[in-house]
């Protein structure tokens, strides 16, 4: 399970934070595990094969990933700008 907490350890444009986040992934992918990983970087969740974004404590959409990172990684953005911009029409 990686935390919100863990973000600060994981600096979404260095090199250091794409060896954390690889090395999980290459962990996963050896040990046919499942990685729980809770996050608000669109950046770390781009690795992640599925996210659930959440609005208001429930689930407001559930993405998989089908094509590369970078793909996947927009695909995310464009759907918390949809989030966003639901939630200020709301109010």
């Amino acid at each position: 399970i990686l935390l919100q907490s863990l973000v600060p350890l994981l600096p979404q444009t260095g090199q250091q934070g794409r060896a954390v986040i690889e090395s999980f992934h290459n962990a996963k992918e050896q040990m046919k595990a499942t990685i729980f990983m809770v996050t608000h970087d669109s950046f770390a969740a781009s690795f992640c094969d599925r996210v659930i974004l959440l609005k208001d404590g429930a689930i407001y959409r559930q993405l998989e990933k089908w094509e590369n990172r970078s793909v996947f990684q927009d695909q995310l953005l464009d759907a918390i700008k949809e989030m966003s911009a639901l939630r200020a029409l709301s109010e």
